[in-house]
Order: C-alpha cells, then sequence, then structure tokens
C-alpha cells in the first residue's frame, strides 16, 4: 500500500510548533480529533512513517465574515461591591 496522504490547512505549516516539531508529532496531534477509525489509520500510518501532508490554501475571506457579538444575558448579577 502507498503512503497515507493527509491535508491540513495551511494554519498548522504556519504554526507548526504549536503542533508539534516534526510533521509526525503532528499528525499524532490532530489524530486526536478524528473518529476513532481514522484515528487508528492516522497513527499507523505515522508509526510506519507512510504518509505524505498537503497543505490547503488559507482561506482570507473567512476574515471578512462579520458575525455580531451574542447579546449580554439579562438580569445577570454583576460583580458584588462591598
Amino acid at each position: 500500500a502507498g503512503a497515507t496522504q493527509v491535508t491540513l490547512p495551511t494554519l498548522f505549516e504556519w504554526y507548526r510548533e504549536d503542533f508539534g516539531s516534526t510533521d509526525g508529532e503532528m499528525l499524532r496531534w490532530v489524530s486526536k480529533y478524528l473518529p476513532p477509525a481514522r484515528e487508528r489509520a492516522l497513527r499507523l500510518a505515522v508509526e510506519a512513517d507512510r504518509f505524505v501532508v498537503k497543505w490547503t490554501a488559507f482561506d482570507w475571506t473567512l476574515n471578512k465574515k462579520h458575525r455580531p457579538a451574542p447579546p449580554m444575558p439579562t438580569g445577570t448579577p454583576g460583580p458584588r461591591r462591598g
């Protein structure tokens, strides 16, 4: 069987140190958030060193989407002074 191809957002490449110093460490971190069968498959690929990481382009238009802040809860007591 060939290498497992893993496609990740470019943010993982930009902030690599937050997820591990090697591709294998980064993929172990990512695997924790996958469904069990995919987690196992990725961990096996990492252990066998049979993987290739590809990067997707960052979608800068996501930064332009404005979402209004949620309304403040009413009736919630503020900090006590005293």
